[in-house]
């Protein structure tokens, strides 16, 4: 009992020397200040083209955006946007590759009040001013970074004939926030990104080749298949020429071509499928002048006014 005793004695007085030679701001562990933070949203808005669109700079994306301060405890007095641009490309050796361009300031604005959106657009001209001068190594056997802009490797990038973004680029929108405490927020975790309800981090978006056909006046091949070989059962392709439409289909049989000639003078051309008894006895393809196949659907088509593939079409 004394040897417990004496150990125990001592030990005290360890922890009392010790403890009594610490700077005493360091013993306040019971009230920690902890810095908060700030969320954001942000969303392409609605009624806004969801992508920019090849050769139609009139297209621009709108964008909705907020922060969200959960305990009020902060308040945000300016944001800038960047956007980061990509684009694929095949490589000397016939490889797909993605040719990084970096990030760009492209807007700065003050915010509106806690969970306030405010709304801002962007345009194709926007982006390619903000990355005016950009080179890229494509890797293509010359050795030498070029301009993004006149590289030969893409002739069909041409910012003077309103092209300045073709298919294959893609961009992605982020922010940075200044608090009225001079704090800058500026990243996030992945979590609070993908997981915390009502908070994102990034906004992105693609340049699509889009729907409208830049010569409708041209005579299209539809090539019809039933795989039973009884007909398409009520099933119809529509062609739509200047909002009217002509159905063609399979009455009997597995299969139909049909060359359909859209007249001079025509200002638009859809295709629709319309649903009969089997589609998944169903397929077809649509293809044009140039031999390009616009559309290729089936088994089971979607019902309605097609997407159609309008990249190589439109050059």
């Amino acid at each position: 009992m004394k040897r417990f005793n004496k150990l125990f004695i001592t030990l005290l007085l360890l922890v009392t020397i010790t403890i009594s030679c610490q700077d005493e701001d360091l013993l306040e562990i019971n009230n920690p200040t902890w810095e908060t933070g700030v969320n954001t949203f942000g969303q392409i808005a609605d009624g806004s083209a969801a992508n920019f669109i090849r050769g139609d700079e009139s297209v621009d994306l709108t964008f909705d955006w907020r922060w969200i301060s959960v305990d009020q405890a902060n308040t945000i007095v300016s944001v800038d946007f960047f956007v980061s641009w990509t684009e694929s490309y095949v490589n000397v050796n016939g490889d797909a590759v993605t040719a990084n361009h970096g990030t760009q300031l492209v807007n700065t604005a003050t915010p509106a009040g806690n969970r306030e959106d405010i709304s801002f657009t962007l345009t194709q001209d926007d982006i390619a001013a903000a990355f005016a001068g950009t080179t890229y190594n494509y890797d293509d056997g010359n050795d030498a970074a070029v301009d993004v802009f006149t590289y030969a490797g893409k002739p069909n990038r041409n910012a003077g004939a309103g092209r300045a973004f073709i298919d294959g680029d893609s961009f992605i929108l982020t922010w940075s926030l200044t608090g009225a405490d001079g704090r800058v927020f500026e990243g996030w975790s992945p979590s609070v990104c993908t997981e915390v309800p009502g908070s994102n981090c990034q906004i992105s978006w693609i340049v699509e080749c889009g729907q409208v056909i830049a010569d409708p006046s041209q005579t299209y091949t539809l090539a019809l298949q039933d795989s039973y070989g009884d007909g398409w059962n009520g099933g119809a392709l529509a062609v739509i020429v200047d909002g009217v439409a002509t159905e063609y289909t399979i009455d009997d049989g597995s299969s139909e071509v049909y060359p359909v000639v859209v007249p001079d003078g025509a200002t638009s051309v859809q295709f629709e499928y319309i649903s009969g008894d089997w589609d998944s006895e169903v397929t077809f393809s649509v293809t044009t002048e140039k031999g390009n196949v616009i559309a290729k659907y089936g088994p089971s088509p979607p019902v309605g006014i097609l997407t159609l593939d309008l990249c190589k079409e439109n050059e």
